[in-house]
C-alpha cells in the first residue's frame, strides 16, 4: 500500500438481525466514534450535505493512545 487512500478492511459476517435494524445502527457515525473510549471527541457537528447528498461530519478528537490531535471533515 502506497497511501492511506488506499488503506481499508473488508468482513464478512452472518448476524440474524434485521437489514433494517443494521443500516440505521451502521448509519449513525457519531455513535461509532463515541465507542471508542480512546477517542477524547472535543467536537462533533453534522455540516449541510455534499453535492451528491451525502452526510458530512466536521470532528475534532484526540487519541489517547498516542496523543494525535485530528480535525478532519468526514
Amino acid at each position: 500500500m502506497n497511501s492511506a487512500a488506499e488503506d481499508a478492511a473488508w468482513v464478512t459476517a452472518e448476524i440474524s438481525v434485521p437489514v433494517a435494524a443494521v443500516r440505521e445502527c451502521v448509519s449513525d457515525v457519531e455513535r461509532f466514534l463515541r465507542l471508542n473510549p480512546y477517542l477524547q471527541i472535543e467536537n462533533f457537528e453534522r455540516l449541510p450535505p455534499d453535492a451528491h447528498g451525502a452526510p458530512r461530519y466536521r470532528l475534532a478528537a484526540t487519541n489517547e493512545m498516542n496523543g494525535v490531535r485530528a480535525e478532519r471533515v468526514l
